[in-house]
C-alpha cells in the first residue's frame, strides 16, 4: 500500500496516495569555509544539521512530530542560526497525507518565533519519484541550486493542498510557482533547510544558506 495507484508523488496534495520508484544517484563536493579559493565556485554553505530517531511508534514507518520537531531544533542549534529564519524547507516528501503533515506541523512548531511572511515548502519527490538512498543528495542538490540563484521552484502535482493542514495558521506556504528567492535586507543570507527520513524511523535535518 506504499505505492501510488495513479503513479504519482503528490506531496502536500489532498490526492496523495503514496510515492513512485525512481533512481538516481547524485554527488557533493565539501569544503571547510576556510579552504575555499576565490575561484571556487560555492552554491552553498551548511550551517548545521542533526539526526535522530522517532523512538517507540505505532509502527516502523509512522512518523513522529515530536522528534522531527527536535531534530529541526537540533540543527538549528548547532549551525546558530534562528529556526525562524529559514524561508524555505525542502520536504522528505513521503507522498502521504499522514506523513506530509507531520512534516508541515513539526517544521510549524520549530519556527515558533516572528516572522515577516511563511516559509515555504516543496518537495522534489513530486518531480523525481522516491529514490531511495538517493533521496536526500537530490533534496540537498535542489536546495544548493536554488540558493545559487536565489530562485524558488515550483511543487509540482499540488492541485488542492494537504485537507488537514491550515497552512496561513502554520505560517507556511506551499511553493507553487517559479519566483525569486525573497529578499530579507541586505547583508542577510538566503536560509533554507532540508528535511529527511528514513523508512527505519530515523530523521534528519540540514541547515543551509547562500
Amino acid at each position: 500500500g506504499v505505492l501510488s495507484a495513479r503513479g504519482e508523488c503528490r506531496t502536500l496534495d489532498a490526492g496523495a496516495d503514496g510515492y513512485v520508484r525512481g533512481e538516481g544517484a547524485g554527488l557533493l563536493v565539501l569544503k571547510p569555509l576556510s579552504r575555499v579559493d576565490p575561484s571556487d565556485r560555492v552554491y552553498a554553505v551548511i550551517r548545521g544539521s542533526a539526526v535522530n530517531h522517532n523512538g517507540r511508534n505505532e509502527w516502523i514507518m509512522a512518523p513522529s512530530i515530536e522528534a522531527q520537531t527536535d531534530v529541526i531544533r537540533q540543527a538549528c542549534s548547532r549551525g546558530g542560526v534562528e529556526a525562524a529564519s529559514l524561508d524555505y524547507v525542502e520536504l522528505h516528501g513521503s507522498a502521504f497525507l499522514k506523513g506530509d503533515a507531520a512534516e508541515a506541523l513539526a517544521i510549524s512548531e520549530a519556527l515558533e518565533g516572528s516572522r515577516s511572511g511563511p516559509c515555504r515548502l516543496g518537495a522534489i519527490s513530486n518531480n523525481l519519484g522516491y529514490l531511495g538512498a538517493a533521496a536526500g543528495i537530490a533534496q540537498l542538490i535542489k536546495v544548493c541550486l536554488s540558493l545559487y540563484h536565489r530562485t524558488l521552484p515550483p511543487t509540482i502535482h499540488v492541485d488542492s493542498p494537504h485537507p488537514t493542514l491550515a497552512f496561513d495558521e502554520l505560517g507556511l506556504q506551499i511553493q507553487s510557482s517559479l519566483e525569486a528567492w525573497p529578499d530579507r535586507g541586505a547583508g542577510v543570507p538566503a536560509c533554507a533547510g532540508v528535511v529527511s527520513t528514513s523508512l527505519g524511523g530515523s530523521n534528519a535535518f540540514v541547515v543551509m544558506e547562500s
